[in-house]
């Protein structure tokens, strides 16, 4: 089993990478870093920020590195009111939300690749993990996590939302909250998620929240960035152990 794995900043593969004698590819402008992780051969790679560096990379990883499983770690801005900065959100779905139709002031998400034109009516929202895959990973222990603001982080399965924007906006929040009960908001893993299903490749996000996605969102992504990336890294090692030891 070879796994890619994806961060969009260099900053959230830091810590993975940290240690390691990987081998470099270069392809298209972009380092893949070839190297063991927990004892799984891994295939490395910061995409960049957004929805198109994410396809890009996703189908390298599972066409040209032919990874059977892609593992994204990373951090997001929060949405439920009910966690906090640091908490982290594994992915069982990934919804796009600026993909669709705006049809007089009112703007209908469609699923990516479907026509949102207005004879095509689309209640398909996401895309969801492989139940065996979900199955093969635990909620891990919060020992090895170091606390933010005093709090020692908490991991969730949840909802994660995908647009091409940085979200920093409480009316926004407010909005995804009550249309998709998700748990964050972030630019990269719908599209991940997209380009697995085309290659039957199952995937799992793995976001800690550095921000609530309203007012200061971008001060508290830079103030908290260092402490959720590593938390983020810490939980994705252990998803690593746990699809070692299914195999």
């Amino acid at each position: 089993m070879t796994l890619g794995i994806i961060s969009a900043l260099e900053d959230e593969l830091t810590h993975l990478l940290d240690g390691t004698r990987a081998t470099v590819t270069e392809i298209g402008g972009t380092k893949f870093y070839q190297t063991p992780i927990e004892g799984v051969p891994a295939v490395l790679v910061v995409s960049g920020i957004g929805k198109t560096n994410a396809a890009f990379i996703t189908t390298v990883l599972c066409h040209h590195f032919a990874c059977e499983k892609i593992v994204f770690s990373g951090v997001a801005g929060g949405i439920d009111d009910r966690l906090k900065i640091g908490d982290i959100v594994l992915s069982k779905d990934a919804i796009c939300v600026d993909y669709g139709r705006l049809q007089d002031d009112v703007y209908m998400v469609y699923q990516p690749g479907n026509d949102p034109t207005p004879h095509n009516q689309d209640t398909t929202h996401g895309y969801k993990i492989h139940p065996t895959l979900q199955k093969m990973i635990t909620i891990p222990s919060t020992d090895g996590l170091k606390q933010v603001q005093g709090h020692t982080p908490k991991v969730v399965w949840g909802k994660v939302l995908t647009a091409d924007t940085f979200l920093e906006c409480a009316k926004a929040r407010k909005k995804y909250w009550r249309l998709y009960r998700a748990q964050a908001y972030a630019m990269e893993g719908a599209s991940i998620a997209q380009v697995c299903e085309h290659f039957n490749t199952p995937w799992v996000i793995v976001r800690a929240l550095s921000d609530l996605a309203g007012g200061g969102a971008s001060f508290n992504f830079e103030k908290f960035l260092k402490l959720t990336t590593y938390n983020a890294s810490v939980v994705t090692r252990h998803i690593v152990r746990c699809l070692r030891d299914a195999r």
